[in-house]
């Protein structure tokens, strides 16, 4: 069975984890489908039989192979990811064919979600709070360290002075007196009730900072102290793990954060299109220190 190159979406990974279940006539299902794969809430039972020249029946042993009901279950399933996310939860009992592909509809199923969380307006907020601000606090312990660096590193090479803080007993310490709040604080918590990180901002916020929150709770402690939240959902992923695929969408969310800041700081800033490219440029960076 030939699938279409241009339809790498969660639909056409689940599929090839069947292929080799299907029979001739579910095999011509699935080509159809996945050639008008942008069109799967529109098909009916009807319009398959008749462009895929198959009888009902296939239609139906196809979704029951794919692990559904009927037709309707299926268009459900992957115009719901959350919905169908339990589906992608590695087992102890999974192969590695499986894991592979869970993994990866996992993670696109989360990056769908995440861009439903927060519009492009609030990220345009977001960016406007940073926009003066210097210097920005980046805080994130344990898992949500790796984003909380990502988001330094790219501000850093906008010029703006990063303060980060990703140990969690140097954060508590300074939660006790906040002797310089930084202009502005990026908070990274998936469960947005990290203790150390909850604390800082709220002592942060009480000395003049604003606060952009990047969590996987809206409802958090951590949310209701923030000016701006960029949300993300969480699934589970594996044993107690649900947020691996949470925090490689938060990466996303700082480029998309730091973009929208560069563009603005490109617009309000006077030569900084030119210094920007000598400031973030690596190769320009290496050239000068020779």
């Amino acid at each position: 069975m030939t699938h279409q190159p241009n339809l790498p979406n969660p639909f056409s990974m689940e599929v090839s984890l069947h292929e080799k279940e299907f029979s001739p006539q579910e095999k011509k299902v699935a080509g159809y489908l996945l050639s008008h794969g942008d069109d799967l809430d529109q098909e009916s039972v009807d319009s398959i039989t008749r462009s895929a020249g198959v009888s009902a029946a296939s239609v139906v042993r196809f979704c029951k192979t794919m692990g559904y009901s009927g037709l309707k279950a299926l268009k459900i399933a992957f115009a719901s990811p959350i919905k169908a996310h339990g589906r992608q939860t590695i087992a102890w009992e999974d192969d590695g064919r499986t894991v592979f592909a869970k993994t990866f509809l996992g993670t696109m199923d989360v990056m769908k979600e995440t861009s439903k969380k927060s519009s492009w307006q609030d990220y345009e907020e977001a960016a406007k709070l940073l926009l003066k601000a210097d210097p920005i606090t980046v805080v994130g312990i344990g898992g949500s360290e790796i984003v909380a660096h990502f988001a330094s590193t790219q501000l850093e090479r906008l010029g703006k002075t990063i303060i980060g803080y990703t140990d969690k007993f140097a954060l508590e310490r300074l939660s006790h007196g906040l002797s310089r709040p930084a202009k502005a604080v990026i908070a990274v918590s998936a469960s947005g009730e990290t203790r150390e990180v909850v604390d800082y901002v709220r002592l942060a916020r009480k000395s003049g900072s604003a606060v952009v929150t990047l969590t996987a709770a809206p409802g958090s402690s951590l949310a209701k102290e923030s000016d701006a939240v960029l949300g993300s959902p969480s699934y589970p992923v594996f044993a107690d793990d649900t947020h691996s695929y949470t925090r490689i969408a938060q990466i996303t969310q700082v480029t998309c954060l730091y973009l929208e800041l560069a563009l603005l700081m490109g617009v309000s800033i006077p030569d900084f299109k030119e210094r920007y490219i000598g400031q973030s440029n690596y190769r320009t960076l290496a050239e000068k220190e020779k």
